[in-house]
């Protein structure tokens, strides 16, 4: 049995690993490579995104789904909502005056420029439209040096 083989999609010689494991096979892997596969997924679900939809929707109501959910949910509790009502009220201030058009998102990071997922940190909770944009290392790294200083304080 040979370790590689082409796939029938691209025509790539690739290692067996790269196909998904297929017991009707000859050599028990599938003859289109996992990356195939996933391209022709995306493209059959983009094609029939109302078909998929009710699909999913009608598979989370299984009645074995809600009982796993349930269970699982029990086993790794979430993380209780936020307590502190001024964070919450000014963190949908400002989600609702970017959905409004009142401030606009900038693309990067005011700290390092990256372009990753910006989002606003609050200095001051009284002042919900005042933020700098951070991406989330910085914003990370913003409450780490927050969270050393009160220790270094208290």
């Amino acid at each position: 049995m040979s370790l590689s083989k082409p796939c029938i999609k691209c025509s790539a010689i690739k290692p067996l690993d790269a196909y998904y494991r297929h017991s009707m096979m000859r050599d028990g892997h599938l003859n289109k490579c996992i990356d195939c596969v996933k391209a022709d997924m995306r493209t059959s679900r983009t094609a029939r995104i109302e078909y998929y939809k009710a699909y999913d929707r009608q598979r989370a109501k299984d009645p074995k789904r809600v009982a796993a959910r349930v269970a699982y949910n029990q086993k790794n509790p979430r993380p209780r909502p936020e307590l502190d009502p001024q964070k919450k009220a000014a963190r949908t201030a400002l989600s609702n005056a970017i959905r409004d058009g009142k401030i606009i998102k900038p693309p990067e990071c005011q700290i390092c420029a990256v372009s990753d997922d910006v989002h606003g940190h609050h200095e001051d909770y009284s002042l919900p439209l005042d933020v700098i944009w951070v991406c989330t290392g910085c914003h990370a790294l913003i409450h780490a040096y927050w969270r050393a200083q009160d220790r270094l304080a208290g």
